[in-house]
């Protein structure tokens, strides 16, 4: 098996794969989280161990710049990423001097941002003066599902995408901040060589399909304009068994979920919820170019990751992430008329009541602002709950989280919930029809289009 030196960026994913190479390679691991990039220690060098096959942990990419191994690292959006560094140092015991520092001040999150080596973690403290075409896969924790598949398959480990080690708990006081688009605003000017270098991480994509996957496609990726797409099978027997799924069906569906944009790494699902929030707001540019260059003053709700959208729309100082279940659907807890945009996607169906989610999003829209969400959609049949049926879980299928529990079944009727939930018009647009539909309401009145 080939060597593998895994930086793990902090609150990035990287829990969750270090769980599983300890279970998988057991004493071929070497757990090395001595060198902090925080700390003294940290400008340390090292070779890569011998008769070892993975190294892990908190170092800078340079410590061991000199081994001949498979890199991998996963990232996140550095605004968020300093969110959750600052709600787990306030759980965390003292672990080294600068958090010591922290401890004892009980610093604001802007004054958090200063902190030395925080302000830069990701462009200089763990990969300053690196060369990040050496990385074979960088990964994203806003798809780290679907980039722990492709994970798995590039190293040929059986790693479990649902997994999700260390997660940082979501209290009021980080709901509220996380909230706050002045405070966002102001992360984003502060982290801007961190935000750069993320984003230029994130086109680049390291990750790739092998070149025997690809191919070209009279598709357009609304994400990035991308025209090549690989496919990957992403159904599993058992589900396919329950919700009693034919084969035409079984490959509208894995072509949803699996043919994904090489460029930008989108799949239809993503690019379908794209198209949809591009037609709500009338335009022609990529949604990248739209974030870029005419979203700034947009308030935006993200109900979930919305797959490979959430990097970009993370690009927009107003944008709010809000996890499902940690935030209720049936009751959310922003004020009413608050956001220029609610996005979801494939989270309606794991919600008891899809009715009452839907009306919640339509109170925290502005007038004349729109919702926007994927479903995976059954279009040769008519949506049905589970109610009485064996549980029905979305997700790796070894896994068994109550937040993937499925509660409806969305068929061609899809559309009338939301018209029960309040709204006057519902769009649909459609990708590539049937595997990639996304649905848009607006708030207030507006011209039904079907």
């Amino acid at each position: 098996m080939e060597r593998i030196l895994s930086v793990h960026f902090p609150k990035a994913a990287g829990s969750s794969l270090q769980v599983q190479f300890m279970k998988l390679l057991g004493d071929e691991v070497i757990l090395d989280y001595g060198h902090d990039p925080l700390t003294p220690a940290g400008m340390e060098t090292a070779d890569f161990p011998d008769r070892k096959t993975l190294v892990m942990g908190h170092f800078r990419a340079q410590r061991y710049a000199s081994a001949d191994a498979f890199w991998m690292t996963f990232l996140r959006h550095p605004v968020d990423n300093l969110i959750s560094i600052y709600f787990f140092w306030k759980l965390l015991p003292e672990a080294h001097a600068l958090h010591a520092r922290f401890l004892r001040e009980q610093p604001s999150i802007l004054e958090f941002a200063m902190y030395p080596g925080l302000r830069n973690l990701m462009s200089e403290t763990y990969f300053g003066g690196f060369d990040m075409n050496r990385f074979d896969f960088i990964g994203f924790h806003e798809n780290r599902e679907d980039d722990i598949v492709r994970l798995a398959k590039a190293i040929n480990l059986p790693l479990l995408a649902a997994i999700h080690e260390n997660r940082t708990s979501e209290s009021a006081e980080r709901l509220e901040l996380e909230s706050d688009v002045s405070v966002r605003s102001k992360l984003t000017d502060l982290l801007a060589q961190d935000v750069g270098f993320y984003e230029r991480m994130l086109r680049r994509k390291t990750n790739s399909p092998s070149p025997e996957k690809l191919k070209t496609s009279k598709l357009i990726c609304s994400v990035c304009g991308g025209t090549v797409f690989a496919d990957r099978p992403v159904l599993w027997d058992k589900l396919i068994s329950e919700w009693q799924l034919g084969p035409h069906e079984r490959s509208y569906i894995d072509r949803q979920q699996g043919t994904c944009c090489t460029s930008c790494g989108a799949n239809l699902r993503s690019i379908a919820l794209a198209d949809a929030i591009r037609a709500t707001f009338g335009i022609t540019l990529t949604l990248i170019d739209f974030v870029m260059s005419e979203a700034k003053d947009l308030a935006v709700l993200e109900i979930n990751e919305a797959g490979n959208l959430s990097s970009v729309l993370q690009q927009i100082p107003g944008h709010i992430s809000a996890n499902y279940p940690a935030i209720d659907m049936h009751a959310m807890p922003y004020s009413d008329d608050t956001f220029d945009l609610v996005v979801h996607s494939d989270t309606l169906e794991h919600v008891s009541n899809p009715i009452r989610a839907l009306e919640e999003c339509r109170r925290v829209l502005r007038p004349g602002a729109a919702v926007c969400f994927t479903i995976p959609t059954i279009v040769e049949r008519l949506s049905r709950s589970r109610a009485g049926l064996s549980k029905s879980y979305h997700g790796n299928p070894e896994m068994s989280a109550d937040d993937h529990i499925v509660h409806t079944e969305f068929g061609a009727d899809m559309w009338t919930y939301v018209f029960r939930a309040g709204f006057s018009a519902v769009s649909i647009n459609a990708v590539d029809y049937p595997s990639a539909l996304a649905l848009s309401a607006r708030k207030g009145t507006c011209n039904l289009a079907l």
